[in-house]
């Protein structure tokens, strides 16, 4: 799982500025530091780097709370 959170952390930081400073991006609120087109964008950036499929019943507020989160759907979604 630890790869897969540096792949999201990198991405959140290239795509959400603000986070550039967090010592902790893994630890940070999704819902604060991604806006809704973002976060369309942001879970078709996870179905193509992951290659997996993220459905409309995957994205609860449990799964995308932080991206730690995130990155355990992830690793929950490849098995």
């Amino acid at each position: 799982m630890e790869r897969t959170l540096e792949i999201i952390v990198d991405y959140v930081r290239g795509h959400a500025p603000r986070t550039a400073q967090a010592s902790d991006v893994s630890a940070l609120p999704v819902y604060k530091t991604l806006d809704s087109i973002a976060m369309m964008d942001f879970i078709a950036f996870l179905e193509r780097s992951f290659s997996i499929r993220i459905g409309d019943a995957d994205v609860l507020p449990e799964n995308f709370e932080t991206f730690a989160d995130v990155a355990r759907l992830v690793e929950s979604k490849r098995g």
